[in-house]
């Protein structure tokens, strides 16, 4: 506009020529303030890229520092005697999963006592998580679980305990050879963590 407003002082009027030098003259050097400004402000569009990309920075960061969290409460032995038994049975459900197992949490009371179902490898197993605190699984749960497998098609079952189970159930697990029942302590709990880091 200025530079329009000059060929008009020097030429006297607004003809084709002034307009085609104001243009001439005029574009090369508001060129430079032009992409200033939009430098200095980016339209709008570019300036929700810019908080979208942040966002996501943010939630990346803050769900890795969660997860750093909780593996580290995970490998407290406080952590898992602080669960009631359906909190126990879901987060080992996540362990399952971590671990690369297609494993589903069964609802309270359905599938005879079989709390989570793990597929892999072309193996159905079922789980039965027992948090009890101050008592061990006694040879009766492991026998139910025995009988389950049997009657549900299972390949193999696996009881997840805190405090282990008494001598006569392990001593059953070990004597069978049809269906195999692998025993998880507190212990074994927390290599699945270690090997999910």
């Amino acid at each position: 506009l200025v530079v329009l407003l000059l060929v008009y002082v020097f030429n006297g009027e607004f003809d084709r020529f002034t307009i085609i030098c104001a243009l001439f003259i005029g574009l090369p050097i508001g060129a430079g303030p032009i992409n200033w400004a939009f430098q200095r402000f980016p339209p709008v569009a570019s300036l929700e890229s810019k908080l979208d990309n942040a966002k996501q920075l943010f939630r990346k960061e803050f769900d890795e520092e969660v997860e750093r969290i909780t593996s580290f409460y995970r490998m407290q032995k406080a952590f898992w005697y602080s669960l009631n038994g359906r909190e126990f049975e879901e987060q080992i459900t996540e362990m399952y999963v971590l671990l690369g197992y297609n494993a589903e949490l069964s609802n309270k009371g359905a599938d005879g006592g079989v709390d989570i179902i793990l597929h892999k490898n072309n193996k159905n197993i079922a789980v039965q998580c027992k948090a009890y605190k101050g008592h061990k699984v006694t040879l009766p749960i492991v026998r139910d679980l025995y009988g389950v497998l049997h009657s549900g098609g299972y390949d193999e079952g696996h009881i997840v305990t805190l405090e282990g189970l008494t001598k006569p159930a392990i001593e059953f697990c070990q004597s069978i050879y049809d269906k195999k029942i692998k025993i998880i302590t507190i212990d074994e709990i927390f290599q699945m963590v270690h090997v999910k880091e």
